[in-house]
């Protein structure tokens, strides 16, 4: 996993444990997501290869597509359309 819980946690600023579930299962979905998006399996720079998942740019992401949905998750329970993902997001 490129990410933990307790990282995307400090990022979305949450200090209790009662959203654990949700914020784990939105990790999951956004790996998915965005690997399924890129395609990509590997970073290639010059000789070096990284793992997608170690990838800044990649991991960047995975914590601004979370934070999408766990700020707007409410929207989704209502029924309403989810806004669509942040213009910084789509273009990494």
């Amino acid at each position: 996993m490129p990410l933990t819980l307790a990282q995307v946690k400090t990022y979305l600023r949450v200090g209790d444990d009662n959203d654990d579930d949700e914020i784990q299962a939105s990790l999951d979905a956004a790996v998915i997501y965005l690997k399924g998006k890129t395609a990509k399996t590997k970073r290639v720079d010059g000789a070096a290869e990284t793992p997608i998942e170690d990838d800044a740019l990649f991991q960047i992401a995975l914590k601004q597509m979370i934070a999408h949905w766990y700020e707007n998750r409410d929207i989704v329970t209502i029924g309403t359309v989810m806004a669509s993902t942040p213009h910084t997001t789509d273009m990494i």
